[in-house]
């Protein structure tokens, strides 16, 4: 069970650093190694993306925030805990779609009511306020109606829009996201980036991976660039002695960042 701030000095804690990579090397073999001696910081409350040409290891970064994926060298901290030793319930993650078994026989609502596993494992029974925030974030996402559709049958956008309700019920303060804006539909998009401002101003750690570098919502306080097995801050609006790196201005556009892609 997470714990609550119930003083202001709880809550600077919580929302202290919350994610720290040091000099975290990442490799599948020896000829594939994803990052190399890399380090990283996110405060709690940012909003920050990571962007990077598909298949260059944004996923592998968010799995090892997670935890699923482990260094073979460096340290990854989370609220200043080592990762392996993090409540389950403190991050939660949208994975990409492909990874998911659409053909499991369970409704829409069965599937994001799985992201409140962590409070129904306590308990014989789903709970009012369980229902409460399912039917909510079902709501916010434009999917009330089709809370009874066996998942199957959903659309790709809707498939989308699924994984995230199911991670913004599990009410954690990390939320991963892998690709969540890969969809066609432009109202869905605005569904989403809405959902998330509105989580990240509850206090809510946001990380989000997104391949598309020149069409990119203005909406992140650190934007992470995968260049060189390396992990490079291409804008912080916290943090101005990056005098080296241009910041991205509200063009919402990196064309004159050279990631070298």
């Amino acid at each position: 069970m997470i714990k609550r701030a119930n003083t202001q000095k709880d809550h600077i804690e919580q929302l202290g650093r919350a994610v720290h990579l040091e000099n975290v090397t990442i490799a599948y073999s020896s000829d594939n190694v994803i990052l190399q001696n890399s380090s990283l910081e996110v405060n709690g409350g940012a909003m920050v993306a990571v962007m990077s040409p598909i298949g260059s290891g944004k996923s592998t970064l968010l799995k090892t925030i997670l935890g699923l994926v482990h260094p073979i060298s460096g340290y990854v901290y989370v609220y200043s805990r080592p990762v392996n030793i993090v409540e389950s319930n403190v991050i939660a993650i949208v994975p990409l779609k492909k990874e998911i078994s659409w053909n499991f026989p369970i409704t829409v609502n069965e599937l994001v009511m799985l992201g409140r596993y962590e409070y129904l494992k306590y308990k014989l029974f789903v709970s009012q306020t369980d229902k409460d925030v399912v039917a909510d974030v079902l709501k916010r996402l434009d999917l009330t109606n089709k809370k009874n559709t066996i998942i199957s049958e959903l659309s790709e956008n809707d498939k989308q829009k699924v994984i995230i309700a199911r991670a913004i019920a599990q009410d954690a303060r990390i939320i991963l996201l892998d690709e969540p804006l890969a969809i066609s539909n432009i109202d869905d998009k605005k569904l989403i980036i809405d959902l998330l401002k509105e989580e990240n101003k509850k206090g809510k750690t946001i990380i989000l991976a997104h391949h598309d570098v020149m069409n990119i919502p203005d909406m992140f306080s650190q934007i992470i660039v995968i260049k060189d097995k390396k992990l490079v801050t291409a804008r912080s609006k916290s943090n101005s002695a990056s005098k080296n790196i241009p910041f991205i201005s509200d063009s919402i556009s990196l064309k004159d960042v050279d990631l070298g892609i």
